[in-house]
């Protein structure tokens, strides 16, 4: 609801009437109503850069289609759940879950039986004006992705037990973060787990059939001994593929020179902040003191400790020039 409402604004007008002042409504459309209750913004969904109104809103359509950041989960993974429905709305088709409803282009709704296929959605969502993302990841400034082909639930790439989708499945899910991609410098990383429970050639099929999709980098994880990542520069990552190594089996520079273009330690700053807290732990309990301990490390420099880096000073200084028995909040 509006602040005020109606009464508000009509006790507002009379106020500013009898003072001799008039009241001016400054509309801007691409500030203030992006949204789809805006019958504006909805003509321009439904007909993209042919609408009347869009030359009223901030849209660079240079760049492709309108990204709209609703969802709060992948495309892919909301698609796979049956969170999206087509239908006929009261103005015309429209893409539905939930919690909102999107139009959609004349045109471009499938059949009644088709309205609620995975590949129809997929296909219709592709034929509009707009594209419906994920609002947080790229927006929070990620960099890149690992998109898995596990089964869920997932599992370490180095535990028992794991099962893979579909290739074809997996492809698909490459193509819909592809397509989600706002910034071309977002690395879109397609990672197999198939060489522990199917093997090598399995593990290969899908490597290149993840490139051929479009992913930056591709990533078979769960790689042992050496004889296994022999095999993986050999097949993939010095043929030219850029790979991602998981693993510390060789240095970063043996890594490089066996084609890799990345190399992770994924379990790295956890197992050492174990040892670290464990050393500690034990030492306070033997000794009552934790100084053995922390005289590994040394005493960190203005600016570098925990509080410094949790942002404390910074809030401290809010507190200071917010307070209400400051001169600056009077």
């Amino acid at each position: 609801p509006c602040i005020g409402g109606r009464a508000g604004f009509e006790a507002l007008a009379e106020a500013a009437r009898a003072a001799g002042l008039g009241i001016i409504l400054d509309i801007v459309p691409n500030h203030t109503a992006f949204h789809l209750e805006n019958p504006w913004l909805r003509d321009v969904l439904r007909h993209g850069q042919d609408s009347r109104y869009a030359r009223h809103f901030d849209i660079d359509w240079g760049k492709g289609r309108l990204v709209l950041p609703f969802l709060g989960q992948p495309f892919d993974e909301m698609l796979e759940a049956g969170a999206f429905r087509l239908e006929e709305g009261d103005e015309g088709p429209q893409l539905a879950t939930e919690h909102f409803a999107v139009p959609m282009s004349q045109g471009t709704l499938p059949s009644e039986e088709m309205r609620r296929d995975p590949e129809a959605i997929r296909d219709a969502h592709a034929a509009q004006p707009w594209r419906l993302t994920h609002w947080e990841y790229e927006r929070a400034g990620v960099s890149g992705f690992h998109l898995e082909d596990q089964v869920f639930p997932k599992k370490c790439g180095f535990m028992e037990g794991k099962a893979v989708i579909p290739m074809e499945e997996h492809v698909q899910k490459i193509r819909a973060a592809l397509e989600a991609r706002v910034d071309a410098n977002t690395v879109v990383i397609a990672r197999t787990d198939a060489l522990a429970p199917n093997g090598w050639d399995d593990a290969l099929a899908r490597s290149h059939a993840y490139r051929e999709a479009g992913a930056d980098l591709v990533f078979v994880d769960g790689i042992r001994t050496h004889e296994e990542l022999q095999t993986y520069s050999r097949a993939l990552a010095a043929q030219g593929i850029p790979c991602l190594y998981n693993g510390a089996l060789v240095t970063a520079e043996e890594a490089e020179q066996l084609g890799f273009k990345i190399q992770i330690l994924a379990g790295l700053s956890l197992g050492a902040v174990w040892k670290s807290a464990n050393a500690a732990m034990l030492e306070l309990n033997s000794v009552g003191t934790v100084r053995q301990t922390m005289a590994q490390f040394d005493s960190p420099e203005a600016g570098e400790t925990v509080n410094d880096l949790l942002g404390v000073p910074e809030v401290y200084e809010l507190e200071q020039r917010y307070s209400p028995n400051t001169e600056d909040a009077r």
